[in-house]
């Protein structure tokens, strides 16, 4: 939004982004980590995790066009 309103510059809102993501993945990143390991997702096995991240890839490629 203030990137295409020209209230920000693209490199000082990308600079505020990235602030913004490494104090929130410091400050709340082990909540997070909390969270999983109470066991509310289950565990994933490496073939589940790289037929999701190839069916991501085929979907983004695909819907690019």
């Amino acid at each position: 939004m203030a990137v295409g309103s020209r209230v920000l510059r693209v490199k000082t809102a990308l600079f505020l982004f990235s602030v913004a993501q490494f104090v929130g993945a410091i400050v709340q990143g082990f909540m997070v980590m909390k969270t999983l390991g109470k066991g509310i997702v289950s565990d994933i096995t490496i073939y589940e995790a790289v037929s999701v991240t190839i069916a991501a890839i085929i979907w983004i490629t695909l819907a690019t066009f």
